[in-house]
């Protein structure tokens, strides 16, 4: 099998982070499996459309085999600071912890602001 029939769709959601009407969509994709010694190919993207087309805004991308596994994935969407437009939170998986992760839009990128508060052995 290939990578590319091995991909996973484990979010896809479409929202709108600043209030304009227009959705943005949030997606984290995971390609091949863990528990063996190849690599997983993690995908995190904030997409959002301009000019008639999605772009891309973010991406973060990890590929590691099960003791080096990383993945984010979307948790939820608020208006931290009231400016209008809303923070994305993440969760991070690692191979034997997790972390949040806290990203906001500035001058037209998306910054990860906070990452901490998880846990693990």
């Amino acid at each position: 099998m290939t990578l590319l029939q091995s991909i996973k769709v484990v979010t896809l959601i479409a929202t709108d982070l600043d209030g304009d009407g227009v959705a943005e969509l949030i997606g984290n994709f995971k390609i091949g499996d863990s528990r063996d010694e190849t690599p997983v190919h993690s995908l995190f993207l904030i997409a959002a459309k301009q000019s008639g087309a999605y772009q891309m805004e973010l991406v973060w991308y990890h590929a590691g085999a099960e003791t080096h596994y990383e993945a984010r994935s979307f948790v939820d969407q608020l208006d931290l600071d009231g400016d209008g437009v809303d923070e994305i939170v993440t969760e991070g998986s690692y191979y034997e912890s997790g972390d949040y992760q806290i990203y906001k839009k500035r001058k037209g990128q998306w910054l990860m602001v906070y990452k901490g508060g998880g846990g693990g052995c």
